[in-house]
């Protein structure tokens, strides 16, 4: 089974609104610092700082994803809730510690076989995986735990993926990944679970027919596609249909949702514990438009969806089938396809 924890980490829910969001970020001695990022994670709503230091972030739509304030040789800041008519002042502080400086594990593995394996299980095999490249391949750096058979990757700065395939650069600043093998081996064929997280920008950089139909393409069956759908319970044969079993059945036998403003809240019905050994709530099979097959298990018996498709709890919602195969080459900004 293939686990994969979605960009969006941090993710919480906020009801409040407005236009604009405007502060200063300074150093600890009350220094600006000029081109430092304010973005809300996992989305194309972002800015940067000028030689004052000061930021004006314009909204026209609620979003519920985290506010992140970074500047390359500093610690970040994560704004959950974000006060939208509140001017902020942020001081970040020099990092003391850089990711270079991991312990590597002694082993015969050569960086170029530890990052084939980092790019297919991080950026992915699909069209947008395949042809997505990373600027600064420099910054990554890796460790393999002999004992455990895990291969972890880390990075100091932001990695910059040019996705052409969607017309995007992403600047996705990497927390952690793991690719874990079933042996002691750096081949992609015994790799059983990857899990990769971050906080990731979005930049438009080619918004041609061909980019804007390859977006349309790759957001049929993807998470963003899936869970709004489920916001809404809007399961058909041309969308997600759910299978219990080996069987068609219907969701709202299994599910239940509760709506506030833009925000769904979903309950789970726990499956007969009698028939299921494993310690989990429920699991159902999903087959999207006819063609494509997946697997959702829940850990947990309710969580939540914004008007976006960002969910909660996304550490206890596990993938595998073709939704775990879509990586960051698949990524699109939360906000894709939203009216503002």
């Amino acid at each position: 089974m293939k686990k994969i924890i979605y960009f969006f980490i941090l993710f919480t829910f906020s009801t409040v609104f407005s236009q604009t969001i405007t502060g200063v970020v300074l150093d600890i001695n009350n220094e600006p610092l000029l081109g430092a990022t304010v973005y809300f994670d996992g989305t194309s709503f972002g800015t940067t700082t000028n030689i004052d230091g000061k930021f004006a972030l314009r909204l026209n739509t609620k979003i519920s994803a985290p506010l992140v304030i970074s500047f390359i040789g500093f610690n970040k800041i994560y704004l959950n809730d974000v006060d939208y008519n509140k001017r902020y002042k942020f001081i970040l502080v020099e990092s003391t510690e850089t990711l270079n400086e991991v312990k590597v594990f002694n082993n015969k593995f050569s960086r170029s076989q530890m990052m084939a394996v980092f790019k297919k299980q991080f950026l992915g095999t699909t069209k947008g995986g395949k042809k997505a490249t990373i600027e600064n391949e420099e910054e990554i750096y890796f460790s393999y735990d002999n004992d455990n058979f895990i291969l972890k990757a880390y990075a100091d700065k932001p990695l910059i993926i040019n996705n052409p395939y969607l017309g995007y650069k992403l600047h996705y600043d990497l927390m952690s990944f793991e690719a874990k093998f079933f042996k002691y081996s750096i081949a992609n064929s015994v790799v059983f679970s990857s899990i990769y997280v971050g906080t990731s920008r979005f930049e438009d950089v080619e918004n041609n027919k061909k980019t804007i139909k390859n977006r349309e393409n790759t957001f049929e069956g993807s998470f963003l596609q899936f869970f709004r759908n489920f916001a809404n319970m809007n399961w058909g044969k041309d969308k997600f249909l759910l299978f219990n079993k080996g069987f068609q059945d219907n969701p709202n036998t299994h599910f239940t949702t509760k709506d506030t403003l833009n925000i769904t809240q979903v309950f789970i019905k726990p499956q007969d514990r009698g028939l299921r050994k494993k310690d989990f709530i429920a699991e159902f099979s999903l087959l999207y438009n006819n063609r494509e097959q997946s697997k959702i298990i829940f850990h947990t018996d309710n969580f939540i969806i914004d008007k976006f498709g960002l969910f909660s709890n996304y550490d206890k919602i596990y993938f595998s089938g073709a939704l775990s195969e879509k990586k960051i080459g698949d990524l699109l900004p939360s906000d894709y396809g939203i009216e503002e």
